[in-house]
């Protein structure tokens, strides 16, 4: 989330539908907001596979989905996996790394990074570095453990 303020109730469009969501959980100091589907029939059958920020390797491709609508992306390679932060969640401490990447490109926060295979190995956020994304398999984590938010520095 680029707004770590966001509260209330969202329209998201997924595919060709709409679907009301409402906000659930932020960290702000890692720039996640989480939201959840109101409606308790709404079917979130086609999200992305998370991959394995552990598996990633240097130089390795990586590509942004910059843009769906204008049918743009940007390809480059992780060039650094840094600990960007940490969140004490129920089950201890969860570390939240970067991937960083040459990726040049003005991101706005919310864009996905996906691997070769079209896994979601990161997500831009708004305190990220340009050409960083946070790891997708930590916030998967993080919210498996419903963790609180705290910073690093």
């Amino acid at each position: 989330s680029d707004r770590n303020v966001d509260e209330g109730e969202h329209l998201v469009a997924i595919g060709n539908q709409l679907y009301l969501f409402k906000v659930s959980e932020r960290y702000p100091s890692i720039g996640v907001t989480v939201l959840v589907p109101v409606a308790t029939s709404t079917s979130l059958s086609n999200t992305f596979k998370v991959g394995d920020t552990g598996a990633v390797k240097l130089g390795q491709t990586a590509v942004a989905l910059v843009s769906v609508t204008q049918e743009r992306v940007a390809i480059g390679a992780i060039t650094a996996k840094q600990e960007f932060g940490t969140v004490t969640g129920k089950g201890g401490m969860v570390t939240v790394r970067t991937l960083e990447t040459n990726i040049d490109e003005s991101l706005v926060a919310g864009v996905p990074l996906v691997n070769a295979f079209g896994d979601l190995i990161g997500i831009s956020t708004a305190p990220t570095e340009r050409g960083a994304f946070i790891s997708a398999s930590d916030i998967t984590g993080l919210l498996a453990q419903k963790a609180t938010s705290t910073p690093a520095n």
